[in-house]
């Protein structure tokens, strides 16, 4: 069952607020923004697209800033997405020691494939994921709980758990992994291990929500003309939303072998070697690319969704990737 993907863009104005919102969230902690943090340049690269938006000028790059432009969509979604969960209170502070690690995060979303070198950066990396899971779970998902940072339950429990009070009291689990490379047997050993911790905790129901954004090829979504020099050229867009979404679904299509597009075969074994237990595979994408839209050039954020095999999909999983993929923009990770 695939979702049909989500586009959402970066505007620098409205972007702007959201970021703001962000910083006094991490004053009010007491946190200080790193100056090399994804965060840090998300505020400067937010504050050039306003300037750029103002005075028409076009997105013009070298691959730097292409990168910089991609770090920058994906934080300005979860300041969005923080800034709206903030809504609800209750909820929401489950979120809290969470939200502190956008300070120092560095190459959280890592486009040229891979993991950051550091073992402590691919640690908040990962945590940061499980951040961009939970706030796709506003404002459906109750009673929320977030595995801490600091206490780290050295990978024996699902890093979400919460219920969805108003049409199932179960408790669900949710395991969230990042992949650092691509190829089947890491690919499985990651879904196996999500599902063994959720087994394992004695939640009714589980997801293991699986991060492909690290390992996709970005350069070709974000691209410049083969025949142009790098510096100081426009960047090749795309026509809009739904040829993008596409291409993104075809792209990870082949990227994990799955033949005519068809994502039921990644899931078989998780059915053949875990039934009867229900739990359900997510994988979420997410891609940045400049597109034009109503003639002018903007910078969008493409997400889609895998959802696991449908024929073992009863009505409650169906209504919970319905909520999700609705709320968070599908979201991961990243509208």
């Amino acid at each position: 069952m695939r979702s049909p993907g989500s586009i959402g863009f970066v505007s620098g104005s409205e972007r702007k607020e959201d970021l703001t919102h962000l910083r006094a969230l991490l004053e009010d902690e007491g946190v200080a923004i790193e100056p090399d943090s994804d965060l840090a340049l998300a505020e400067e690269i937010i504050d050039q697209i306003a300037e750029m938006e103002m005075g028409g000028v076009p997105f013009l790059n070298t691959a730097e800033n292409r990168r910089s432009y991609r770090t920058t969509a994906v934080i300005a979604w979860i300041a969005e997405q923080i800034r709206t969960a903030s809504n609800y209170p209750l909820e929401f502070r489950a979120l809290r020691e969470h939200i502190k690690l956008l300070a120092k995060a560095r190459k959280y979303i890592n486009f040229n494939k891979g993991f950051p070198q550091f073992p402590a950066d691919r640690e908040v990396n990962d945590k940061l994921f499980e951040l961009q899971v939970a706030l796709g779970l506003f404002p459906f998902a109750t009673d929320l709980n977030l595995e801490s940072p600091q206490k780290s339950g050295m990978g024996l429990n699902p890093d979400i758990l919460f219920t969805m009070q108003d049409f199932d009291p179960a408790r669900w689990g949710i395991a969230c992994k990042n992949l650092r490379t691509i190829n089947q047997r890491h690919f499985r050993d990651q879904v196996a291990a999500g599902i063994e911790q959720i087994q394992a905790s004695g939640v009714k129901r589980g997801v293991v929500f699986v991060n492909l954004t690290n390992v996709i090829d970005h350069a070709f979504f974000f691209s410049v003309p083969s025949d142009s020099p790098e510096t100081g050229v426009l960047c090749k867009a795309w026509p809009p939303r739904r040829s993008l979404t596409e291409a993104l679904s075809r792209h990870v299509s082949d990227l994990l072998g799955l033949q005519g597009n068809d994502s039921q075969a990644a899931f078989t074994w998780i059915r053949d070697g875990y039934s009867p237990y229900k739990i359900q595979l997510v994988m979420l994408c997410s891609a940045i690319a400049p597109i034009i839209l109503s003639g002018k050039g903007v910078v969008a954020l493409s997400n889609l969704v895998l959802y696991g095999d449908q024929r073992t999909v009863d009505g409650t999983y169906q209504r919970f990737f319905g909520l999700y993929g609705r709320i968070s923009g599908a979201p991961p990770i990243v509208s």
